[in-house]
């Protein structure tokens, strides 16, 4: 088999490791394992911002405050209203298989189960789709000057490399060559959630999907998965760099992370995210390059870009739109662009 086929070969399996978005959804499309009977645990982290509460006060009370100052941090559920529309609806979720994510408030059941039109960040995906997405990113993949990853990592980071890829089918010299951010999605999350997802375990945002194409609601998707993709691609390379980096720092933590974030979603704390990011990858330019790279690429940007899809839909109201908790807080975010576009947002919880 040549090397071509080989990394087409490799790009199938990535398929099911694509974006936040993506990642889990892909595997949740699977068809069960033959072990699907036997659903794997739950993940078992800590909540590293309790554990900062008690051992370091001074830290959370820190993180506590930037997150108070975040504007439309604090709801995941938003009643968006136009005189003369039905009401329409938009709520925050987490790509996440854990059953205390899936434990909906009425509310929220009720807006799906009424709505006429179901909108997600992406819908349809499978790993064949994903896979597609992936080959068309063409050279963003791969260095083709001949750089490769060893240059700009550190002899003890690109050995924690070198693991990574060889666990995910990248080792040799394509697994050399791959983009920075490429690797960052192995990274992304922790095993427990993958062996769950693929185990046929839904996310949130699949169970969604799942339950409006039951009940023949119109459904709709506001990106791509290549254009999600890209959305990481398309990160300058120090910023690549910088996240990957952040990455392998704190690859030990990925369980306690998740559970987290988790928390912070299920405490209504969204605005407390990239405060306590902040405190978890350190300080330094780093750092900052790393986090405001990941900000405007992976959220910015895209929320204008969800915002312009949405708002034709909006225009005949009765809709639900769910993406990602993240594309709502901010003076940028969902909830602050609808409106600016002339919508009453208000918090429906």
């Amino acid at each position: 088999m040549g090397r071509l086929s080989l990394f087409s070969a490799r790009l199938a399996r990535l398929a099911n490791l694509a974006t936040f978005a993506v990642l889990i959804s892909a595997l949740a499309l699977l068809p069960p394992s033959a072990n699907a009977q036997l659903s794997p645990p739950p993940c078992q982290g800590q909540d590293i911002l309790a554990d900062l509460k008690q051992s370091e006060p001074g830290a959370y009370e820190k993180i506590m405050a930037r997150a108070s100052t975040t504007l439309n941090g604090g709801a995941l559920f938003w009643k968006i209203e136009k005189p003369g529309l039905p009401t329409s609806w938009l709520f925050g979720t987490i790509h996440m298989t854990d059953e205390r994510v899936h434990a909906l408030p009425d509310g929220v059941r009720n807006a799906i189960a009424t709505a006429q039109t179901i909108v997600l960040e992406a819908t349809g995906l499978s790993p064949e789709s994903v896979g597609q997405a992936m080959a068309g990113l063409g050279p963003q993949l791969l260095f083709t000057d001949g750089r490769t990853l060893d240059q700009f990592l550190t002899k003890e980071e690109y050995a924690i490399a070198e693991t990574i890829l060889a666990k995910n089918g990248f080792s040799g010299p394509i697994g050399q060559r791959l983009k920075p951010w490429l690797l960052t999605v192995f990274l992304s999350l922790p095993e427990c959630e993958l062996r769950r997802a693929a185990a046929g375990l839904k996310s949130l945002d699949a169970s969604i999907e799942a339950t409006a194409k039951k009940r023949g609601a119109n459904l709709v998707g506001l990106e791509t998965a290549e254009e999600q993709l890209r959305a990481m691609a398309g990160l300058p390379l120090d910023a690549q760099l910088a996240w990957l980096k952040t990455s392998i720092r704190l690859r030990d933590r990925a369980e306690d992370s998740l559970e987290t974030m988790i928390q912070l979603y299920l405490g209504r704390r969204i605005g407390a995210v990239w405060a306590l990011t902040r405190q978890l990858a350190g300080s330094g330019p780093e750092t900052e390059t790393a986090i405001n790279g990941f900000q405007q690429a992976l959220i910015t940007y895209r929320n204008e870009r969800m915002r312009d899809r949405a708002l034709p839909i909006l225009e005949h109201g009765s809709a639900f739109i769910a993406v990602g908790a993240l594309h709502l807080p901010g003076e940028v975010g969902l909830v602050q662009l609808f409106r600016d576009a002339g919508y009453r947002v208000t918090a429906a919880e």
